[in-house]
């Protein structure tokens, strides 16, 4: 079911007159009419949802399993008629692609037919286009056709040497831009696992570029550029070194712009580790304009725009723009495209609402007018369970958003309760090297209880760990930026600030 509803959300966003083909319109009470409409409308969302809309009788799997299977078959088949041009996509150049590959898989399908002079005539021109935007795998497929066309079929050695000489030509460039990828393959499962020291991508990311860094500026080909460009990106950034990270992103730039028709989501994403690098540094105004940059390259409601929001969320955390930042959480959860996002990028978003209504209970935030602010724990605590089962690393700030409401409504033994879970949860789960301060951080929360909660006492006894987050800010520690979603530092002066002056005795 969800890539069912993957597509059909995919193909209406793209090309909402689809159902003309997918199913017939003057038939609105097929089932499968029913089924297709159930799942754009929402109302399907389950296998066992669908089959008691449409049958009524859970018995019905086998029909059920045809019926899936039919609309699956309808949908894939519905993708080749939509128009290139009808696509919503970001920038000219990713729909170039899209029809260039299109048009290739037309020859093949004449090339099958028996019309071998049109596949001809139509390849050659496919090929002209791919050879314009760089496109090597297409560009060796089609010579390795043509190649066997002029020399098989018609004979002509003067073709068939040329083609031969072009396939061999983008071979070599498609083994670097394959070797590339797997390199960059491999350093991103390192940040996927959260298991590898950052001496140890350092190194392999270093041995990689060596190896592959003449490649990259001998044909500076969209892959090599964007792969080659992540693992240098890497080299820098697993030693926190931010101001060089940003060089290379700007170099990368430099060689993506050097073909207007490169797919511009690379754009976007460099203008993103840029933007990452500043939450880093704690460089607002610059952060923003990057933000600007980027967003010429992103469009609103699709996948990469709403990770493009949450860069300049943090990043106006970091920056104690919270008001900016609070606009951001409420403009993001009312942008179409939010409810067809992933459960875990919801939650996400969950997550920093809960952060700004922290702060517009501190006075830090001024609410919109006419909302008031519930907090509401237990439904919170409902509504990120998938990062508990699955050992994340938000655990950490969802629990220590949680320990502060709790301060925060002078519930302190739950504060207590939850502090000592999420020392139980770090001692686990973190490394001391790499996750420093949050360890810094969560004890100075253990003092919160062991001064009884008192203002004074709590600072004075968490003075120590404090000194030591300012010895280790973010900008050089190896911790993850999307951890502290408001910095350590700042925030535990939002903390003693909220205490009372009375502590637990003055309940």
């Amino acid at each position: 079911m969800e890539t069912l509803i993957e597509l059909i959300n995919a193909l209406n966003q793209h090309y909402p007159d689809n159902i003309r083909v997918v199913v017939k319109v003057q038939q609105p009470t097929t089932k499968i009419t029913q089924f297709y409409e159930g799942i754009r409308s929402g109302e399907i969302t389950s296998d066992k949802e669908a089959i008691n809309k449409l049958f009524n009788d859970p018995d019905a799997n086998q029909m059920y399993r045809n019926l899936k299977s039919e609309l699956h078959n309808r949908i894939y088949n519905t993708l080749f008629f939509i128009n290139p041009k009808e696509f919503k996509v970001s920038h000219e150049s990713n729909r170039f692609i899209i029809q260039c590959y299109k048009k290739w898989m037309a020859a093949r399908i004449a090339n099958s037919t028996g019309a071998k002079k049109a596949s001809v005539k139509l390849s050659r021109q496919v090929l002209k286009d791919a050879q314009k935007a760089g496109i090597s795998p297409l560009i060796a497929e089609i010579a390795m056709f043509l190649r066997l066309y002029y020399g098989v079929i018609l004979g002509d050695r003067k073709q068939c040497e040329y083609y031969n000489k072009l396939y061999h030509h983008h071979s070599e460039i498609m083994l670097w831009e394959n070797k590339t990828q797997e390199y960059y393959t491999m350093l991103s499962l390192f940040y996927s696992e959260g298991k590898a020291e950052l001496n140890t991508i350092h190194k392999d990311a270093t041995l990689y570029y060596q190896e592959i860094e003449d490649a990259l500026y001998k044909y500076k080909t969209y892959r090599l550029i964007f792969f080659g460009g992540f693992i240098k990106l890497v080299m820098y950034m697993s030693k926190s070194d931010y101001r060089n990270a940003i060089d290379v992103c700007n170099e990368v730039l430099s060689l993506l712009n050097t073909n207007a028709l490169f797919p511009t989501l690379a754009k976007a994403t460099f203008y993103m580790e840029q933007m990452i690098c500043c939450i880093q540094l704690k460089l607002f105004e610059e952060g923003e304009q990057l933000a600007k940059e980027a967003m010429k390259f992103l469009k609103p409601g699709f996948f990469n725009w709403f990770k493009y929001r949450e860069l300049f969320f943090l990043l106006s955390m970091h920056t104690q723009k919270y008001q900016r930042a609070y606009e951001v959480v409420q403009e993001t959860k009312n942008t179409k495209g939010f409810n067809a996002l992933d459960k875990k990028s919801r939650e996400i978003w969950t997550i920093y609402e809960m952060y700004t209504n922290y702060l517009i209970m501190q006075d830090r935030i001024t609410a919109e007018k006419g909302r008031s602010i519930k907090i509401r724990l237990g439904k919170f605590l409902n509504e990120v369970p998938a990062y508990a089962k699955e050992k994340r690393r938000l655990n950490i700030p969802i629990l220590i958003i949680q320990i502060l409401f709790y301060v925060q409504q002078k519930n302190y033994e739950l504060a207590i309760n939850r502090t000592g879970a999420l020392e139980k949860y770090c001692s686990r789960h973190l490394r001391k090297k790499n996750d420093f301060r949050s360890n810094c951080f969560i004890k100075m929360l253990m003092e919160l209880s062991k001064s009884g909660f008192h203002p004074i006492a709590a600072a004075r006894k968490a003075d120590k760990f404090f000194q030591k987050l300012k010895v280790h800010p973010l900008e050089v520690s190896n911790q993850s930026y999307s951890i502290e979603i408001v910095p350590y530092e700042q925030l535990w002066e939002i903390v003693i600030g909220s205490l009372d002056g009375k502590g637990m005795t003055g309940r």
